[in-house]
């Protein structure tokens, strides 16, 4: 009874005071390009300039603030803008006072430091604003990133991570673009990054933890032609063929000017390992172990990988408020390939005597080619209206050859090809009703078509085998965000997908559905919380549903299912953020009882099956954390953590394990003409859990770097030097498996990450300016009606 008294007191106060208060809006944007001014700080003073209250613009531009009836002034702040004070007099009533503009000031552009003031967090999304400390030492888009709170960059990989995960996708003014073209933009081009996490949607649907939207400023005309090279130089190997394990070469060009905007690209990867890798196993019915060993202690694998991947693009600027983009990629000339070769020698031991040993190979030859064709339709139909539109086609292809040879016993080859083709439709509408309501609905379609054909030569015995399969998916979702007040906002609706996998085996039909909550409380100017539910669906890929039977050593095999059904993940976090994230402490618990995970058994002829299924139960349980600490104008420690704790039922067995993964960088940015020196640390070789073990794929390094411009900005030369540090650090990939009789542990060596340089060369070569000019500039009158606004 005490608790229902005090709701509703807490609900009477709040009725009473919104009954005495009016509300006063407005809209602000910039003065020469007529943009609307997102998050944009308004301060309410009284006429002898004591601070009232205050509010921030909405995604756009738009402010909403109560006040008691009186006179006032209000103060308009945003970085990289002139500030603006303007009077609005005694206000008595609810009042739509027009649209103010700022003109942007690059003298105060110049001076901006990382501070709370650059970051901003809504229901949905984080935005980091990009400052000139932020470009300080950086060559392109992906060196900025890494300088946002909860963003890491591996610079072993290329790849960027939003909390320590790397399935991200980042798009550029919204669009869907070639990752690397927008990895390597221009630091001058970036105005803001959008970090969503946990995205509901088409990302959402497509299986995304996290989403980076990257804003370019608008008002550059001009050309570029940017080049890099990236080489990973072993100083330990003694063969000088893998002497360069990593070589990435990138040549760009941009063009924009009024209406267009035309890029292409090439990209030339190598890669050239030497590995040791091992493995033991053992068999309990017979008291056997099974070791499998580098011949003479020598390397024992081999890798060579080398990929050309071509992208062309364009986006043609109808008018403000219509945009059409094209963007085609290909991976063909020549084909990608993929070559592995595996030496082992194995004994077997059994009752402690070794009672047979032979050299067993291995030999895998990929070539694969893929061609990615998408066009996108950008529509503002109003400022309270925006439509977004997207297909793609696109094709896949391998031909693929493994050769296995046991000493003195069998010679099998399989040889096969796998072929997808697929299209994916997505139109998305938003709607903003006013300051307050917007909300967002979207279909999406998706087909393919999947075709694999797979022929075993064992001991002169030929087998041919083919499987295909067709899938059409329809996605629908709609979802509504609500500004409660300047404290409270919140975001739910719901997804749906249907989805129909035919093949010559069976056809199914399934229904999936997603609902999304958020809700969000800022406690004061400093802390916010957020409560967020949403759940995602995992689909099987073709390597899982594949039913082909491939022989990875004497003992083991591997199977897909095609009998998996989609996976529905449940996912419950609670995000607390202290100075618009520059700390953050997120717990969160997923679940899930269809997850698709590997498992495996041991068959009755001693050969252990991997294959797929649907587990009953799967569940994991951690915390998130994100802190950055600024020491003075010069060093700033930034790092991202994660501890989790994962867990398997599957067939009455019960598998859990626990580890965490870690991004830490210092960064000094104090060397003459804006270099930098970085020291870091990644921890990625965490446990993924399956139903029988876990595997580590990833990788961990110490890594020291110094980086510099020359010839005003053109040219960036990194050096890097990969520390030979063994704490915190593991260099061993390793899989383990243990079941009813069977355990096994595989082993791989990636030492190599210890005492690496890393020799990175930009130059980037730019002709153009920021246009200044409001002619053909679409200009909406000031301070005049609400325009609908209510």
């Amino acid at each position: 009874m005490g608790k229902i008294i005090t709701i509703a007191l807490l609900i009477l106060s709040f009725s009473v005071s919104s009954q005495t208060k009016i509300q006063i809006s407005g809209q602000i944007k910039n003065k020469l390009t007529n943009e609307n001014l997102n998050f944009c700080s308004v301060v309410v003073t009284s006429l002898t300039d004591n601070v009232i209250t205050g509010a921030v613009t909405n995604e756009k531009g738009y402010f909403n603030i109560p006040l008691n009836r009186g006179n006032y002034k209000l103060i308009f702040s945003f970085i990289g803008y002139l500030s603006d004070t303007v009077s609005i007099g005694n206000i008595n009533s609810n009042k739509f006072l027009g649209v103010y503009k700022l003109k942007p000031s690059s003298e105060i552009i110049d001076e901006i430091t990382v501070k709370s003031s650059s970051r901003i967090s809504s229901i949905d999304k984080d935005i980091q604003i990009v400052t000139e400390e932020m470009r300080k030492g950086t060559a392109d888009t992906k060196e900025v990133l890494e300088k946002t709170p909860g963003v890491s960059y591996d610079r072993y990989s290329n790849s960027i991570k939003v909390d320590n995960n790397s399935n991200i996708i980042i798009l550029v003014d919204g669009v869907e673009k070639n990752q690397d073209y927008i990895k390597n933009l221009s630091p001058q081009r970036l105005k803001k990054f959008e970090i969503i996490r946990d995205p509901g949607g088409r990302y959402g649907l497509e299986g995304y933890s996290a989403v980076i939207n990257v804003i370019l400023n608008k008002n550059y005309v001009g050309h570029e032609v940017f080049i890099y090279d990236q080489l990973l130089i072993d100083t330990d190997q003694e063969n000088i063929n893998y002497f360069f394990p990593i070589n990435h070469l990138n040549a760009s060009y941009n063009y924009t000017h009024n209406k267009l905007n035309i890029y292409g690209r090439v990209d030339n990867d190598i890669k050239n390992f030497a590995l040791n890798t091992d493995s033991k196993t053992e068999y309990a019915s017979d008291n056997t172990t099974v070791y499998e060993l580098p011949p003479s202690n020598n390397t024992n694998t081999y890798i060579r990988e080398v990929a050309t991947n071509y992208t062309v693009g364009a986006d043609y600027y109808i008018n403000p408020k219509h945009t059409i983009s094209f963007e085609s990629n290909l991976q063909n000339l020549p084909k990608s390939i993929n070559n592995v070769e595996n030496n082992q020698q194995t004994y077997i031991i059994k009752n402690g005597i070794i009672t047979d040993s032979y050299s067993f190979n291995t030999l895998n030859n990929t070539e694969s080619s893929s061609s990615n064709n998408s066009l996108f339709y950008v529509g503002k139909l109003s400022n309270k209206d925006r439509i977004d539109a997207s297909f793609t086609y696109s094709k896949y292809t391998d031909e693929y050859s493994t050769t296995t040879i046991q000493e003195n016993v069998y010679n099998r080859l399989e040889v096969g090809n796998n072929n997808k083709d697929y299209t994916k439709l997505n139109i998305e509408y938003l709607r903003d009703f006013n300051s307050k309501l917007n909300t967002q609905i979207g279909y999406g379609n998706t087909w393919k078509n999947i075709n694999s054909i797979y022929n075993i030569t064992n001991n002169n015995i030929v087998t041919n085998k083919e499987f295909s399969q067709t899938e059409t998916r329809h996605k629908f979702y709609t979802y509504l965000s609500y500004n409660i007040n300047s404290k409270f906002s919140t975001k739910f609706g719901i997804a749906a997908e249907t989805s129909n996998p035919t093949s010559e085996l069976q056809t199914n039909n399934y229904i999936i559905y997603q609902p999304l909550f958020d809700f969000k409380y800022k406690i004061n100017s400093l802390f916010d919380v957020k409560l967020k539910y949403r759940s995602s669906s995992n689909y099987p890929s073709m390597s899982q549903t594949n039913p082909f039977e491939s022989q990875l050593n004497p003992r083991t095999v591997s199977v897909g299912n095609s009998n998996l059904t989609p996976a529905v993940i449940h996912k419950i976090s609670f995000r607390l953020s202290a100075m618009q994230g520059l700390v953050s402490l997120e717990p969160y618990y997923h679940f899930s009882n269809n997850y698709i995970g590997q498992t495996g058994h041991l068959r009755p002829d001693s050969i252990f099956e991997f294959t797929y299924n649907n587990i009953g139960f799967y569940q994991e349980q951690g915390v998130k954390t994100n802190f950055t600490i600024p020491f003075g104008k010069l060093f700033v420690w930034q790092n991202s953590l994660s501890f989790y704790n994962s867990k398997i039922i599957y067939n009455d067995n019960n598998n859990s394990l626990s580890d965490w993964r870690a991004d830490s960088k210092f960064i000094f940015t104090g060397l003459k003409k804006g270099g930098v020196i970085l020291l870091m640390y990644q921890r990625s070789m965490s446990k993924y859990i399956n139903a029988t073990g876990y595997s580590r794929q990833e990788n961990d390094y110490w890594l020291f770097i110094v980086q510099q411009p020359f010839f005003k900005q053109r040219l960036n030369v990194m050096l890097g030097y990969m520390l030979p540090i063994n704490w915190g650090a593991n260099y061993n990939q390793d899989t383990y498996v243990k079941t009813n009789g069977y355990e096994s542990t595989q082993n791989v060596d990636i030492s190599i990450l210890q005492n690496i340089l890393l020799v990175k060369l930009t130059y980037r070569f730019s002709k153009g300016k920021i246009k200044k000019t409001e002619k053909h500039i679409y200009i909406e009158s000031e301070g005049k009606g609400n325009g609908g606004f209510f």
